[in-house]
């Protein structure tokens, strides 16, 4: 577990947690350790230090072991050796919030930056990228609203919209799974459609788009199964193994079907 501290407030970060599947923050993490063993044997830190930032190179003794406050001069450093473009830390933790904020909301996002107020939030997300996803979710909510209120006037049935579940399979009510816990930001979280004898919601109606979905999930899991479940076998036994098993039997039945042109072996 890591934690720091906000230059601009002096308040502490929320505490991380760095797992084994974390590579990349796993093998940073071990050479920082390293590195701060190294300064204890030197005598530039002290046993119980628990500051991963501290300077080993100095024109005075007395400073080395000191925490390194200006991060920003070795940034520079590694982009100038690499050819990067600019880029600062403040850039990439508004990067991350904002991803955060897309795929799990800016509750989560302001969770994970340790904001003490929900406002706070907004100053990271309020930007082009968060307005143009935003743009387009309103535009699609007025357009199905707009086809609900002339089917309405016309006296038309209005058919519930499918919603891909990313197998070949569809989904006739996102908003109102069989068990309200597996409701995430008031959508369904789709990890339990083939639990059981499958969720009432799952729909299976195929066109050309559901085939190229089922093909595409293959290929996925083709390229990807080791991966995912060496990364977490729990997980893998109870999400990805049952749709993987439902992918498999659709695609063979699409190799049988009038649809059977559509895949590409």
């Amino acid at each position: 577990m890591i934690q720091s501290i906000k230059t601009k407030t002096g308040d502490d970060t929320p505490i991380v947690l760095v797992e084994g599947h974390d590579n990349p923050g796993v093998r940073a993490l071990r050479f920082a350790l390293e590195r701060l063993a190294g300064l204890v044997q030197r005598g530039w830190a002290d046993v119980d230090e628990q500051c991963l930032w501290l300077s080993s190179e100095s024109n005075f003794d007395k400073y080395r072991g000191m925490p390194i406050s200006n991060l920003a001069k070795a940034l520079e450093t590694i982009r100038e050796r690499y050819a990067l473009p600019y880029f600062t830390f403040e850039m990439i933790r508004t990067q991350k919030l904002t991803l955060i904020s897309v795929e799990q909301g800016p509750i989560a996002a302001a969770e994970t930056a340790g904001h003490s107020t929900f406002a706070t939030i907004g100053v990271y997300i309020d930007h082009l990228i968060t307005r143009r996803i935003n743009s387009s979710v309103n535009l699609e909510f007025q357009r199905r609203w707009e086809v609900e209120v002339a089917a309405t006037i016309e006296m038309k049935p209005l058919g519930i919209p499918l919603m891909p579940t990313g197998d070949g399979a569809s989904c006739s009510n996102p908003s109102m799974p069989s068990d309200d816990a597996w409701l995430s930001g008031g959508v369904c979280d789709g990890l339990h459609c083939h639990q059981g004898g499958g969720c009432p919601n799952r729909k299976l109606v195929i066109d050309r788009d559901r085939v190229e979905e089922a093909v595409l999930t293959r290929r996925y899991y083709d390229a990807n199964w080791n991966r995912l479940y060496a990364e977490n076998p729990h997980a893998f036994a109870r999400v990805h193994v049952p749709r993987l098993e439902f992918n498999m039997y659709l695609v063979e039945y699409l190799k049988k079907s009038p649809y059977r042109h559509l895949i590409n072996d």
